[in-house]
């Protein structure tokens, strides 16, 4: 816990990114590939709170950003699939980890709240806000993950439907 950050906001550390599509998809690729290398060092330090976020980072990149990129149509079926089964590998981690996430988000608004207003004035500490609203907000940024993760699933299962269908029509190319 010691690498865990006082003030958490996942909804910052974990925002969306745009797509640009005068960048290279192989440039979001690496991306995603560098979020992964990310992953397994905060795991190897178990620093939960940054492997939850990179984890987040990269189920946006590949659920959110890359599939918008102009070129992602014609990106190769094998290559999809394969991200496609990291992502729900991912979401499953990011499963596990919420309730760890939300007990050391608790551990740290705790001793927060006791070292908040250690010397601060009463007006300052009016101004402050306050550990318990950080706590909410977090709280609720982990529950719309959860709705996240879910929905995210449906898509999963609905673009691998799509997938089983795509595979009997007559192959056609549109892609260069």
């Amino acid at each position: 816990m010691a690498n865990s950050p006082k003030m958490i906001n996942i909804a910052d550390a974990s925002k969306k990114i745009k797509v640009d599509n005068k960048i290279s998809l192989s440039h979001y690729d690496k991306l995603s590939d560098n979020l992964i290398k990310e992953d397994d060092i905060y795991r190897q330090e178990k620093n939960i709170i940054n492997l939850y976020i990179v984890l987040l980072r990269f189920t946006s990149l590949i659920t959110e950003t890359i599939p918008y990129h102009q070129d992602y149509k014609c990106s190769l079926q094998k290559e999809k699939l394969a991200t496609r089964k990291k992502v729900v590998s991912v979401l499953q981690e990011l499963e596990s980890l919420k309730p760890k996430v939300q007990l050391l988000v608790l551990e740290l608004r705790r001793s927060s709240s006791q070292n908040d207003h250690v010397g601060v004035s009463d007006q300052q500490a009016h101004h402050h806000v306050s550990s318990d609203d950080k706590f909410q907000q977090t709280q609720k940024l982990l529950d719309e993950m959860a709705d996240l993760i879910e929905s995210l699933r449906r898509i999963i299962s609905q673009s691998n439907s799509l997938h089983e269908t795509y595979q009997c029509l007559p192959k056609t190319s549109s892609c260069t």
